[in-house]
């Protein structure tokens, strides 16, 4: 039954979600800063928005902090699973993909992953990032939550294509141009990989529905908004620059011309010169201006959609003018931490469900190669128990003495590693926070040495000038002490 739907979802040309993925794919725009898609001028009366914002990107960006560092992966009891798991990550470069995940969930609702096979056994694992934009899926009949299969959209040599995705199969249709009515069938065969090798992550719970909402159609209002308004205020300032001219009490025929600065004006002759009643007049004939009252509405329509929205303002301040540290900032950023510490139960689920697929994946495709020298992968995938690690993303980060006593004391307590210090703080990788402590120890060592080298060799030059002498020197110093001090005595003697 399901599989029917997908099929005929296939072949149409318009997608039963259609709606849902045009609506993710303006959000995507809004927040690349494509807004000339999207611009109505008809109603705008411009050709194009000249006066833009980038609020939806600003604010998506402020609050996607939970990938902001990389987290601690390990898969409980094996460490050759761990080191295998971190590989697979590494190779697919996750740190990027998993930020970039949780900023299209607040985009769009969600973001996926495709989990899929390569030729090379020493890194069998391919991980692709998917937007909602591109996704059309089908549900359980009795789960609204459970995706039961998924046809990806994209093109191939300028042409449209739809893979479809269930556990059992896969079906590839491609469709010639626009013109066709149709995609037609051009492959299919049995899925490879034993599960619909799809993991999900929304923004939100995904607990009575699959979408389960997110701030990003609302910002994107925000931000069409703002930009409407921001073009207006831009042709209302050059309306109050470019003032109409009018001239009164001068004759019928009376015409300026073209002046330029620096040029002399011929004016009509006073009234009484001529025998009129008026003098001739020049003025200009300008609108009052609501520039202040429209941005004063605007800044406060900005603060209601973050507020309604449950976006602390910290999510788009940036810290400057005046140097602060300490409470204030901690204050300042506490609603952002608190939002990350939230969101993380419901992301580790996400990264064990991933890291499960990926285990399964990767055992069934070997074992489909006929590669059957890792049949620890499938064990691991049925009893797997993956530990989560998230760095925590706190004002610590701040440059100055307050970082210092926090990474002091987290290191004096053992809540963090120096490595884990060092990485927060360059945004480096395990693997260099290590090459680099070893390369600090083998530096302290090499220097060391250095200095035992040169005391020895102060220590000699040092005995070298008091106990003999140069070249035209009297020989032996502790001979001469003890010549004068004998001398000293005979003298001492004469005198009894």
């Amino acid at each position: 039954m399901v599989l029917d739907a997908m099929i005929a979802d296939c072949r149409n040309k318009e997608l039963c979600q259609h709606w849902r993925m045009r609506r993710a794919k303006k959000n995507i725009d809004f927040y690349n800063g494509e807004f000339d898609l999207y611009w109505n001028r008809e109603l705008e009366q411009e050709h194009k928005p000249y006066r833009t914002s980038m609020f939806m990107k600003c604010v998506i960006d402020g609050i996607s902090n939970l990938y902001k560092f990389t987290p601690n992966r390990v898969v409980e009891n094996s460490a050759d699973a761990t080191k295998w798991y971190q590989k697979v990550m590494k190779v697919n470069h996750m740190a990027a993909k998993m930020l970039k995940a949780e900023k299209l969930a607040a985009i769009s609702d969600f973001a996926a992953f495709c989990i899929s096979g390569t030729d090379d056994v020493e890194n069998p694992i391919k991980i692709t990032l998917w937007s909602a934009d591109s996704l059309c899926l089908h549900f359980d009949p009795n789960d609204a939550t459970q995706v039961v299969g998924v046809i990806a959209c994209d093109k191939v040599n300028g042409k449209d294509r739809k893979t479809l995705w269930t556990a059992e199969r896969v079906q590839v249709y491609l469709c010639g141009d626009e013109k066709e009515a149709q995609f037609l069938l051009v492959k299919d065969e049995v899925n490879p990989y034993g599960v619909l090798p799809w993991v999900f992550v929304s923004h939100n719970s995904q607990v009575l529905d699959f979408f389960a909402g997110s701030p990003g159609t609302h910002l994107r209002k925000a931000n069409d908004y703002i930009n409407s308004r921001l073009t207006k205020m831009g042709q209302a300032c050059k309306f109050q620059m470019e003032p109409l001219g009018v001239a009164s009490n001068v004759e019928p025929t009376f015409k300026l011309g073209k002046v330029r600065p620096g040029d002399f004006v011929n004016l009509p002759a006073n009234a009484s010169d001529v025998g009129g009643d008026k003098d001739a007049r020049f003025e200009y004939v300008a609108a009052p201006s609501f520039v202040n009252d429209a941005w004063t509405d605007l800044v406060n329509y900005v603060d209601h959609t973050m507020q309604s929205n449950g976006i602390p303002g910290s999510a788009t301040e940036m810290l400057g003018g005046v140097a602060r540290t300490g409470i204030s900032i901690v204050m300042e950023q506490w609603p952002l931490v608190s939002a990350s510490r939230a969101k993380q139960p419901q992301w580790k689920e996400y990264e064990h469900n991933l890291a499960k697929v990926i285990f399964t994946v990767a055992n069934n495709w070997l074992i489909f190669n006929g590669v059957e020298d890792y049949p620890m992968l499938g064990e691991i995938a049925t009893n797997l128990d993956l530990s989560v690690t998230y760095n925590e993303t706190f004002v610590a980060e701040a440059p100055g003495a307050e970082r210092d006593r926090s990474n002091e004391f987290e290191v004096t307590f053992g809540l963090k590693s120096k490595f884990q210090v060092y990485q927060e703080r360059t945004g480096a990788s395990r693997e260099q926070a290590v090459a680099h402590f070893m390369q600090v120890l083998e530096d302290n060592f090499e220097l060391a040495e250095l200095e035992k080298q040169y005391g020895a060799q102060s220590d000699d030059a040092s005995g070298d000038g008091i106990g003999t002498g140069g070249e035209g020197g009297s020989g032996d110093s502790g001979d001469i002490l003890a010549i004068e001090e004998g001398q000293e005595e005979d003298v001492e003697d004469v005198g009894d």
